[in-house]
């Protein structure tokens, strides 16, 4: 969904400056044609086998295209693959050399690129611009490789929510009737891929304590409400696999008129209307947590590839709200939502004054 939030919201930008666009996506098989076909767009079905680059080059090049854009995200410091931060890094190069309108969407820097691409982007064309989607990835960046770069935000900032679908009224009603009893409502997400190379018996383990914490929580703080949202459903490792077992766990306990749970992965621009209906959201993705903030909405997340300091640093949020996978599944988890939950307010208005301004950089990865 993170992924999806992004596309659309590019998307979105061109139709509104043209409706009659047409906007060509590289997929590489059958799922990615039918899924782009959903979301309005033409698939070019090229990515699929070895070594696509000239294969993929060409088949954009036969669209005459305008303009070419290219999901940088997390995709370009060689964490999930070397292979396709290069290749991705290439079509870049590549396209800008055609002459070509491109923009390489910004990107996170985790504290240990791959030495790959460090020498990668060391060596390549030194009129390209990079933009890195926070100030945490750009100082990393910049003293690592010593390229050209600029500070936007994420793309996903410039998503529209939709509203316009039938859960949402369902999801509305019962928010109503928990708030006018006195309830706030704060979502809660977890995903099994917060910590690496874990087991399915591991993740259950951390996944239990979890759900133990959360009866804490529940007990400790009787006026808040919680919905549980699942942000992606990644076969095995969707985030239901875990908030199934929370969900289980927390009606066992006798828990089910506390909390909300619906097993639904709704679209990207479905879960920001979603994120409207919060106080505050505790979440470990990090594009679910921009959904909130483009809502206005406080968040408390569990890092991972140092990405959360970034997006915090945009809306000068305490980074003492952002806790390690090790301390979500601790006590430590209650203290800080303890602090969370006491500063709703101040931190609301804080998102609020500073949104305009992040979504302005949001603005820039298309300018």
């Amino acid at each position: 969904r993170g992924d999806e939030a992004m596309i659309m919201a590019v998307m979105q930008y061109y139709k509104k400056v043209d409706s009659s666009i047409r906007i060509f996506i590289v997929v590489t098989n059958q799922e990615g044609i039918n899924y782009v076909k959903k979301i309005g767009g033409k698939p070019i079905s090229t990515w699929d086998g070895a070594y696509p680059l000239k294969r993929v080059y060409n088949s954009i090049l036969e669209t005459k295209p305008r303009e070419v854009v290219i999901l940088g995200a997390d995709c370009m410091d060689g964490y999930y693959s070397p292979y396709l931060s290069l290749m991705l890094l290439a079509f870049y190069d590549l396209f800008k050399a055609s002459g070509i309108t491109t923009y390489l969407l910004g990107f996170s820097f985790n504290m240990h690129p791959s030495a790959l691409m460090l020498t990668a982007f060391r060596s390549v064309n030194k009129n390209l611009v990079f933009r890195l989607r926070d100030a945490v990835s750009l100082e990393r960046f910049k003293k690592k490789t010593f390229a050209s770069c600029e500070l936007v935000a994420d793309a996903a900032f410039l998503l529209q929510p939709d509203y316009n679908f039938p859960e949402f009224s369902e999801f509305q009603e019962i928010v109503e009737k928990q708030r006018s009893i006195g309830k706030q409502i704060i979502g809660f997400n977890f995903h099994p891929m917060l910590k690496n190379k874990q087991s399915p018996s591991e993740i259950m383990s951390y996944t239990s304590s979890l759900a133990k914490y959360l009866v804490k929580i529940l007990d400790k703080h009787q006026n808040i409400f919680l919905l549980l949202i699942p942000h992606d459903d990644r076969s095995r490792l969707s985030d239901t696999l875990v908030l199934d077992t929370i969900d289980k766990y927390l009606s066992e306990k006798r828990y089910s008129s506390r909390y909300y749970y619906r097993k639904d992965v709704f679209s990207a621009s479905q879960l920001k209307a979603l994120c409207s209906l919060l106080d505050g959201l505790i979440s470990s993705r990090m594009h679910l947590a921009i959904a909130a903030l483009g809502q206005e909405k406080p968040v408390m997340a569990a890092t991972y590839q140092g990405k959360f300091e970034g997006l915090f640093k945009h809306f000068d949020l305490d980074e003492n709200l952002l806790l390690s996978p090790e301390q979500f599944i601790s006590e430590h988890f209650i203290t800080v939502l303890d602090m969370f939950l006491s500063d709703l307010v101040n931190i609301h208005e804080k998102i609020k004054l500073k949104l305009p301004d992040v979504q302005r950089l949001s603005e820039k990865n298309l300018l």
